[in-house]
């Protein structure tokens, strides 16, 4: 009977779990339902917080874009017209149909790029813009032809002051093109409206166009008060879902809110787009569910029968931990916390729901007492302690409370290993430690006052009074100082809790008594920036907790008219017995101006005024800074903009200082990580990069500045060609300081200027190099007074009939010390020393001497050939030094002809055109040296007013050598033909040559096929000879 009795109760608890596992799976699939209704509408919600962050970053970025702008010189300096202005915003971004720039003054007038204007002083955008504030809200008025307008604006500070703003119209049919991207089942959508309804994008573009209301349609309409609903709750600003009918059709929707703008974004789907496979799900769910539902129920009696005895087991232990006050924090290691018990909460004040993953523990500590937490975890990390220790832990209300704790690191083994801190609370303790000793300190003073002597006494007595009568006159000079002085004077009784504050506090806060009378605490605490007010509540925390010995601090203010300022506000704390605080005074005082003035003075010390730049003391600093850490690669490149002295001359120091500007801009236009720029001086700049792989990677680097600094720009209406040369150094390779490391790349950038190469890596042999060009220099400096040059010329001969048709004047220096000088090394040194520009005018004077004196020998048809320094040329008033001596000499203009090359076309296009222009008025002949061996030959034939095309030696060299090189002079003298220019050849030493540059009608040959350079004496002879 025991067992049939223990059957049948078996029966009897299967059929029950049929019967429950039945009610189970209708349950399921009822909840089924309900579930999958709400993860379609929560789907719909992510859907539309998607498209609300997507149109939120829209905004973002188009309000920083209008941020930066509003930022640059042009648009907030007074200096610049608002059609300057205009092309500034014009050239700031590409065009397009749906998007264009704004400038508004203050008085509401609008100034599009595209020429409209309108008076916006009454829309709301601008009212809020007025405020200070960016605002992004409809435009009244009609801006684009088919859709409502949005404007982004942004105020243009200036000196703390709205000067104006500039804004982005930006058109609904952007807004709608976003949303119609944003597509999700079969006939879902999107759509957005604004605070007031109005619809701003949708897929029914004549809602936006109309403006449409939508919601004032749905509360006109009982069948769509659901959705008048949903849309109240998406014009409060709230994110959710809803189901509702629109047209006879059953709809879903969910909806977020847009931050930074007061819109919101609904995404929607038709009910049967949304559940149309619902049905198969639910039945498959259910079927599982009854399948499943009788072994859980069965293994469920075996789980809660263990749940319970371990639920026993956990509540005696939580009981034993309760009761014995023991805090448990659990951690990260990057501080977070996971566990904060009962007892943490109740010890220290803070809520565990608000805290937990939320709060550091580093955040419970001060910064002290955070390093030792750091330092006892990296002991247990290297398992190096297991000792108790002590914390000092911050409370909610900011009392200190103290506990001492146990670490242990649970799962260090592990991928996320966690903290465990198990401590007890001692403040009691240490609380009574601290009283024991101030009460020991109290009995040892006592102590020593009762030894004193009653002559002392009598002395101290005599003293006393005597400071009295002292401390009297010195009461009556402090209110003097006080009342004529900028300091406010603030006095806190702590037991009655009262205060009293002088007039120059208020003063110093602008703000009127009457207003905050009473309420001063409060004020002072919110006038404070949010991002100080931490200093001042540190400082005055450590104060009445006797860390610092008084209370002292900066911060800055907002005055109620907006203005920031600096106060410096310093007090003192006044301690009963019992360590309780009783008493606190203070004063503070306006320290902005010198905030302003140590500004200035930081600036002016490690900053360039002109261009912003940092400065060689800001650069040795940064240096010294990346060189700390071993190992470090760093170079240091110097670049060094060519005929800068000469554009100053030229143009005066306004345009000089403005191609500094511009050359800064491009600097700061390249994008490359691990680089300092700063300006050194004139037109010197260092680019210090470290971290580099290789040289390989330097040199791409170089490159990169030079394609970007180098071209032609647009100054004050001259056309300047921005030119440099650059040097590099490498630490530790080439120096292990900044001064020699700096003076190494200096002189790279010699060496690279001297063989006429764009940049030049150090190596030590340059300094030989630059020791020999600095001992030149000098003795080039002397050469012309000791009359050490000497003119040589090569005739140039007609190829018809090989007659001389003039010469070309080349100089040479013979030196007493050095004996004969190659003009390649001294004519680079004389043009970077400016001695190229007297030197120039002794060689065109005696050249010109030299050619009057064949001419009356009765040879009047020769011509005398000038080499021409890109100096001399580039020089405004080079033209009237020619025209003066051809006057003085009495010589034919036609009989003179000046040599140039393309690089003097580098400097000053304005400058040289002007003298080419003046002298070609006057009949002198220009001629185009070393053609060919520039990059832009071809592109200079048909800008610069010249007569003769030079072919250079090195495309003679070739001819009969190599086919294409004779291809390539054919093609030079067949254009210069062309341009009506006569050819001359230089360097030909063959007949070879010769006969070919005959056969292409080559006009005048040079070269030592004919003669060599020739001294005065030896032409005379080659003249009477020929």
């Amino acid at each position: 009977m025991k067992i049939l009795g223990e059957s049948d109760k078996d029966i009897k608890t299967y059929f029950l779990a049929i019967i429950i596992s039945l009610i189970f799976g209708g349950v399921v699939i009822l909840y089924t339902n309900t579930y999958l209704n709400n993860m379609v509408k929560q789907s719909l919600v992510e859907i539309a917080k998607m498209g609300a962050n997507n149109i939120e970053n829209k905004i973002e970025w188009h309000l920083e874009r209008l941020e930066l702008l509003s930022e640059s010189e042009i648009i907030y300096s007074d200096d610049y017209s608002i059609k300057d202005k205009l092309n500034y915003l014009h050239q700031s971004d590409k065009p397009n149909d749906h998007t264009e720039y704004a400038y508004i003054t203050k008085d509401g007038m609008m100034y599009s790029v595209s020429g409209m204007k309108f008076d916006v002083s009454q829309e709301q955008f601008f009212l809020e813009a007025m405020e200070g504030q960016q605002s992004v809200e409809m435009m009244e008025q009609r801006f684009y032809q088919d859709y409502p307008a949005i404007a982004f604006t942004y105020p243009v500070f200036y000196n703390n002051s709205i000067k104006s703003f500039i804004s982005l119209i930006y058109s609904a049919e952007a807004l709608c093109e976003i949303v119609e991207n944003i597509t999700f089942d079969q006939a879902g959508y999107g759509y957005i409206i604004d605070s007031k309804g109005v619809t701003l994008a949708h897929i029914d573009r004549n809602l936006v166009k109309n403006k449409v209301i939508s919601i004032d349609d749905a509360m006109g309409d009982p069948g769509q008060k659901k959705l008048a609903d949903l849309e109240k709750r998406m014009l409060q600003g709230e994110t959710g879902s809803g189901s509702y009918s629109y047209n006879g059709q059953k709809k879903i929707m969910g909806f977020s809110s847009i931050n930074n703008v007061s819109w919101s974004f609904a995404a929607t789907s038709p009910m049967k787009d949304a559940f149309g496979d619902a049905s198969t799900i639910i039945m498959i769910v259910a079927l599982v569910a009854v399948t499943y539902s009788l072994c859980l129920i069965l293994m469920n009696i075996y789980f809660v029968t263990l749940n319970k005895k371990s639920k026993r087991e956990e509540k005696t232990l939580k009981n034993a931990v309760e009761t014995a006050n023991i805090i448990i924090i659990c951690f990260r290691y990057d501080g977070i916390i996971l566990e904060f018990n009962v007892n943490a909460s109740k010890i220290l004040g803070y809520d565990p729901k608000r805290i937990v993953n939320t709060v550091s523990v580093y955040d419970l500590l001060s910064p002290k007492e955070q390093q030792k937490l750091k330092r006892i975890l990296d002991e247990h990390k290297k398992g190096l302690t297991k000792k108790n220790f002590e914390l000092s832990m911050v409370t909610e209300n900011g009392k200190t409370e103290y506990v001492l704790f146990n670490l242990n690191i649970i799962g260090k083994e592990s991928t996320s290993p966690v903290c465990e801190l198990m401590g007890i609370c001692i403040t009691e303790r240490v609380i009574s430690e601290t009283q024991l000793r101030d009460k020991h300190e109290e009995l040892t003073a006592v102590y020593e006052e009762l030894a004193a002597s009653e002559e002392e006494l009598k002395d101290q007595l005599d003293e006393l009074i005597k400071q009295k009568m002292l401390l009297q006159e010195k009461d009556e000079r402090h209110s003097l100082v006080v009342e004529a002085s900028n300091i406010g004077i603030w006095d806190w009784d702590v037991k009655s809790d009262t205060y009293f504050y002088s007039q120059k506090w208020y003063d110093i806060l602008e703000i009127e008594k009457e207003k905050i009378l009473g309420k001063e605490r409060t004020y002072r605490i919110n006038a404070i920036l949010e991002e100080d007010r931490k200093i001042a509540e540190k400082a005055y925390s450590d104060c009445i907790h006797k860390r610092t010995p008084y209370y002292e601090c900066e911060f800055r203010i907002r005055t109620p008219d907006g203005r920031i300022k600096w106060i410096y506000e310093v007090g003192k704390a006044l301690f009963d017995s019992r360590g309780q605080i009783i008493k606190m005074a203070g004063a503070h005082s306006d320290i902005t101006m010198k905030k302003e003035s140590e500004e200035r003075i930081h600036r002016l010390a490690f900053y360039d005024t002109l261009t912003g730049l940092p400065n060689r003391s800001k650069l040795i600093e940064k240096f010294y800074e990346i060189a700390k850490t071993p190992g470090r690669k760093i170079a240091v490149i110097i670049i060094d903009i060519d005929n800068f002295k000469l554009i100053n001359d030229s143009y005066g120091h306004d345009v000089g200082d403005k191609l500094l500007v511009e050359v800064t801009e491009r600097f700061n236009s390249l994008n490359i990580e691990n680089t300092y720029l700063a300006r050194m001086a004139g037109d010197d700049f260092a680019l210090m990069i470290w971290d580099y792989e290789d040289e390989r990677e330097l040199t791409g680097i170089v490159t990169k500045v030079l394609s970007c600094i180098e071209g032609m720009t647009f100054i004050d209406n001259y056309s300047i060609v921005i030119e440099a040369n650059i040097g590099v150094a490498l630490y530790p390779k080439d120096a292990n300081s900044f001064d020699i490391l700096y003076k190494n790349a200096d002189t790279a950038k010699f060496q690279a200027d001297e063989k006429r190469v764009k940049y030049a890596f150090y190596n030590q042999d340059m300094n030989d190099a630059i020791l020999e060009r600095l001992n030149l220099q000098n003795s080039l400096k002397s050469a012309l007074d000791k009359n050490e040059f000497i003119l040589y010329y090569q005739p140039q001969y007609r190829a018809a009939d090989k007659k001389i048709m003039g010469f070309e004047a080349l100089a040479r220096w013979n030196s007493k010390d050095r004996g004969l000088v190659s003009p390649d090394k001294f004519i680079p040194i004389a043009e970077e020393t400016r001695l190229i520009i007297p030197l120039g005018e002794w060689i065109m004077e005696e050249a010109i001497k030299f050619i009057k004196k064949i001419h009356e020998l009765g040879h009047t048809d020769l011509i005398m050939s000038v080499n021409i320094s890109n100096i001399q040329f580039i020089h405004k008033d080079f033209s009237e030094l020619v025209i003066n001596l051809i006057k003085k000499y009495d010589l034919p203009p036609k009989n003179l002809e000046l040599e140039i090359t393309e690089s003097v076309m580098m400097g000053s296009m304005d400058n040289v055109i002007n003298n080419m222009n003046k002298l070609r008025e006057i009949g002198i002949q220009i001629a185009l040296d070393d053609f060919g061996t520039g990059y832009s030959s071809l592109n200079y034939l048909t800008k610069i007013p010249i007569n003769t095309l030079k072919i250079d030696k090195t495309f003679i060299d070739d001819i009969g050598l190599k086919k294409e090189r004779d291809l390539l002079v054919e093609s030079i003298v067949n254009i210069a033909h062309g341009l009506g220019l006569s050819i001359v050849a230089e360097g030909v030493e063959t007949e070879e040559q010769y006969i070919y540059l005959l056969k292409h009608k080559c006009e005048r040959i040079q070269g030592y096929y004919f003669s060599r350079p020739l001294p005065e004496d030896k032409v005379m002879d080659l003249i009477a000879g020929h």
